[in-house]
């Protein structure tokens, strides 16, 4: 193996050194409302006499910018306040926060101090915090959500927990903590380090000793050569904790080192990610999940790109206002941002939709709002003439800039290559965004192999000249990596045929904090970390067939892979969301989940629905010609499968499957066990019945 690269946390820190006035983050500027001003002769250069009784009025930008200067004296500040409370290393702090500058400034800090990230969820209950907190046996609790800060001290005073003390901190109170101001929290965290529209500050906490010493102290540590490594920070200590989303049971912490981090990094860049300080990109995903914080944020920072953040329900405004170069996404985002952009061209008629029409000439829009009228229908005919002479070129540009730019435009409009993990991805949905020329890569990776370790070279990289995707895959192995697949007698099975997928190298997790028993299960005599996935592979390319320990096994001893019926369904279809049952019993079933907005659209705008969502979702589920379409959309499912796999019953389930509902983790993936768990009566009742043959 080659020389070991240097660590995230000591490239971020010599970037804020040696560029100090490059942009770190982008953060949405606050004050909107413009400034008219009277310009005096000379204060503008055009200026001329007549001009000064006209007001010019200047517009705020969208977003400020703070420098890698600023974000350095912000993450010094945190690590003043850290140790000013006894913090050292290999303590764990918590975060509990959605994406914003401050939530990677503490990030940061805690690891300059040799501690330990310990992100959680920002929707997260305070029943899952508990169990966070205590698991990890973290000592800080950071967060800018006051309101979640307060329900859990109460909860903590409630269980009168002595065995732990945890310091729980507002961002906003960080910098007034260090240097012993009284703020009553008229000020943000930011406000302390970026002046506002007149040029001010609130303070200078760069001026403070504390600050100083820590910045002092990071210098040092680049300019010398310490046998510990940098900061006292070595490629195998741990530097966060990663709790896995819970699809299948409790959560557990993965242990990340720099190392995995730092190679995490590398091999993404050198599979064809290559990034520069000309690409911006949006942190929206929570970084709790492995894929936002490695795939997404991480190799950002090892690249020098400046970021923006905001929620996942602000990214629609965000990402078309900030226009990102890069950005990842889960399927359930893709998914959303295409039915969005479709129910918009939905609604036009005319010759507007009639260049959409041609657009989208495979796909089967639904039916124009009206007829074109006769003058419309004229310049229309008139249009499909001049088309038919044109060549393929021109007529490809003509409806590039009047139809998918705008879908561009919804994203920005600067976009050069989206990720796509966490689930499997339609391909119907790659088709959309390909026709668009937005370029959605798929890959693959798990938390315990620190995000994505197989991957689709992004077209027009380095690595990648042209087209290097295989439909349905989800990419090559990156760098530094060993895979195999391995069959149920640990022998490497023939290509082409489906095992275990396993896994080798720099990227593959310490292990799960707290259980070495479940860590042993996890690998292999000889080393190797096993997935629990199944796989085979297509020449180079890695296909993700399913789970091994979510095989259900009929009465008739035969196997049914659930994923083979989840994916069967339409994407675009009323089932959401299908959870398959049956193990051990004679025949397989299933819970469904419906679309909501599809369901509603199904019925009309002319049938009145209850407004409130819970009552909405129950009226759905069983209103007749909703479920006589899931029927419909169940047989031609059926029809897909083997006979042994086909449904023979289901029932939809009369609630929207959500975050918030608990049924859906945050990456919009279906919470199989806790649905297991809370419709087991459900289940019960269908095995009870007799069987239904209309769904066979």
């Amino acid at each position: 193996m080659a020389s070991r690269p240097k660590t995230l946390l000591e490239r971020f820190w010599a970037r804020t050194f040696d560029y100090p006035d490059k942009p770190a983050f982008y953060i949405r500027n606050r004050e909107t409302a413009p400034k008219v001003i009277y310009p005096s002769v000379g204060a503008i250069p055009s200026a001329s006499p007549a001009m000064s009784h006209r007001a010019v009025i200047i517009k705020p930008p969208a977003f400020k910018v703070m420098t890698q200067a600023q974000a350095r004296h912000a993450i010094a500040t945190v690590m003043a306040f850290l140790k000013q409370f006894g913090f050292k290393k290999g303590d764990r702090a918590a975060i509990l926060a959605w994406n914003c500058p401050e939530w990677v400034c503490v990030y940061k800090a805690i690891q300059s101090l040799g501690g330990i990230a310990v992100p959680i969820y920002p929707h997260s209950t305070v029943e899952q915090i508990n169990f966070i907190l205590q698991n990890s046996g973290a000592t800080f609790l950071f967060s800018n959500n006051n309101e979640q800060l307060k329900e859990y001290a109460a909860r903590s005073q409630r269980e009168a927990r002595s065995n732990q003390t945890i310091t729980t901190i507002h961002f906003d109170r960080i910098a007034e903590i260090v240097g012993n101001i009284v703020d009553r929290h008229k000020h943000t965290f930011l406000d302390w380090f970026i002046p506002n529209a007149d040029g001010k500050l609130v303070n200078s906490p760069a001026n403070w000793e504390a600050v100083q010493a820590q910045e002092r102290y990071i210098e040092c540590q680049r300019i010398m050569s310490y046998s510990d490594g940098f900061c006292g920070i070595t490629y195998d200590d741990i530097a966060t904790l990663i709790y896995t989303s819970g699809s299948t049971g409790r959560p557990k912490g993965c242990m990340l080192t720099h190392g995995n981090i730092a190679y995490a990094c590398k091999s993404m860049v050198e599979h064809g990610f290559e990034q520069t300080d000309e690409d911006r990109y949006l942190s929206y995903l929570p970084l709790a999940h492995v894929f936002e914080l490695v795939d997404g944020l991480s190799v950002c920072l090892w690249c020098g790109v400046p970021a923006a953040f905001c929620t996942i329900d602000d990214f629609p405004e965000t990402v078309k206002a900030f226009g990102p170069t890069v950005l990842v996404g889960v399927p359930a985002v893709w998914r959303k941002i295409k039915e969005r952009a479709e129910g918009k061209m939905a609604v036009e008629a005319g010759i507007k939709r009639w260049f959409i029409d041609q657009a989208f000439k495979n796909k089967a829009l639904p039916a124009a709002p009206r007829n074109p009228n006769k003058r419309e229908a004229a310049l229309i005919g008139f249009l499909a003439f001049v088309f038919n002479c044109l060549p393929n070129k021109l007529t490809n540009f003509i409806l590039d800039q009047l139809v998918f730019k705008k879908i561009r435009g919804e994203l920005g409009g600067r976009l050069r290559v989206c990720i796509t993990g966490g689930a499997p991805i339609s391909l119907e949905v790659l088709k959309f965004y390909d026709q668009s020329t937005i370029q959605i890569v798929p890959g693959y990776g798990l938390s315990e192999t620190t995000g994505g370790v197989t991957a689709v070279r992004p077209a027009g990289s380095k690595r990648c000249p042209g087209n290097c995707n295989r439909p349905g895959s989800t990419g090559e192995l990156v760098p530094y990596m060993e895979m195999r697949i391995i069959d149920d007698n640990n022998q490497i099975v023939p290509a082409g045929e489906i095992g275990e997928v396993q896994f080798k190298g720099p990227l593959v997790f310490k292990g799960y904090w707290d259980l070495p028993d479940e860590t042993a299960k996890t690998f292999t005599t000889d080393g190797w970390f096993k997935t629990g996935d199944l796989g085979r592979m297509d020449g180079i390319y890695l296909h993700i067939t399913g789970r091994k320990k979510r095989m259900l096994k009929t009465d008739g001893g035969k196997y049914v892979p659930p994923e083979k019926i989840e994916t069967s369904f339409d994407p675009n279809g009323l089932v959401q969301y299908v959870v398959p049952v049956g193990d051990g019993q004679p025949y397989i079933s299933a819970l469904i989940f419906l679309n909501q907005n599809k369901a509603a659209e199904l019925l009309g705008k002319d049938n009145v629905m209850p407004t409130e969502a819970n009552e909405r979702a129950a009226f759905l589920a069983t209103y007749p010609s909703i479920v006589k379409a899931v029927e419909q959309e169940v047989l031609a499912v059926n029809a897909k499968l083997e006979r042994w796999e086909t449904l023979k019953k289901f029932r939809i389930i009369p609630i929207e499957a959500s975050v918030a509902a608990g049924l859906l983790t945050i990456t919009f993936k279906i919470r199989t066990e806790e649905v297991l768990t809370r419709y087991a009566g459900v289940i019960t009742e269908m095995y009870s019945e007799p069987k239904v043959k209309s769904a066979a």
